[in-house]
């Protein structure tokens, strides 16, 4: 076999170096992405920009909130923050809520109304109960006082379409096996800033969130963000 020709060589070297430095990044990427948890790709999928006129000021805030499983909520009344980047992306562990510690606390207002002028739920004969009462006892039940505030979110908060049924359901007693709680935090996000006015401005900020996802018969079992704040500002 006569031997390879030097400029034969050198393209075949230049050829396996280019195609090592597009593959190489490609299956880190690979690897990172299958062992993130479940939420991690949920969490991609919210943070995707949508196309033609949606990403367009302000249609890309109500865009981006209807993917989550709530447009606002007592404790987020703006919404979840309008984040587009989490290059730095980082989980905490897994919480749950399961159902046998969810029971108690919502057991003292199933079948009640919900007040706003008197910040509590009225039950039958009047009975009341206020939303301290209820909240002292989802923060003993939970596993930290931000769960706790989720709860009341989803109680009381905005529903977007994947979450129309959750807080009827609640007020039945009709509970989910357990709810889990996915953390995660960064200090690099990608903030679409709502001035007030067209366009949004971007900005680099520190952000703290969590994922949701439901478990039990008849629940929607899908991952979504239930809240996402800029932290520091």
């Amino acid at each position: 076999m006569a031997p390879a020709r030097p400029g034969a060589l050198t393209v075949r070297t230049v050829s396996w170096v280019v195609g090592a430095a597009v593959l190489v990044p490609l299956l880190i990427w690979g690897w990172t992405t299958v062992n993130r948890p479940p939420a991690y790709r949920a969490l991609l999928e919210h943070l995707r920009l949508p196309d033609g006129a949606d990403v367009n000021y302000p249609r890309l805030g109500l865009t981006l909130r209807s993917r989550s499983w709530l447009l606002s909520g007592p404790n987020q009344p703006e919404g979840t923050a309008l984040f587009v980047r989490l290059p730095d992306v980082e989980f905490g562990p897994l919480r749950i809520i399961n159902e046998r510690e969810l029971r108690p606390s919502l057991a003292l207002i199933v079948g009640s109304e919900w007040d706003a002028r008197r910040e509590g739920w009225v039950g039958a004969e009047g009975r009341f109960v206020s939303k301290a009462q209820v909240r002292d006892s989802l923060e003993a039940a939970c596993p930290t006082p931000a769960d706790a505030r989720l709860v009341f979110d989803l109680l009381l908060g905005q529903p977007t379409a994947a979450a129309s049924t959750v807080a009827a359901r609640l007020m039945k007693g009709d509970l989910p096996v357990a709810v889990m709680i996915q953390p995660f935090s960064g200090t690099r996000g990608l903030l679409m800033r709502d001035v007030g006015r067209p366009p949004y401005k971007e900005a680099e900020r520190r952000y703290e969130g969590c994922m949701l996802a439901f478990s039990g018969p008849g629940w929607p079992e899908e991952w979504r963000l239930a809240r996402l704040s800029v932290v520091g500002y």
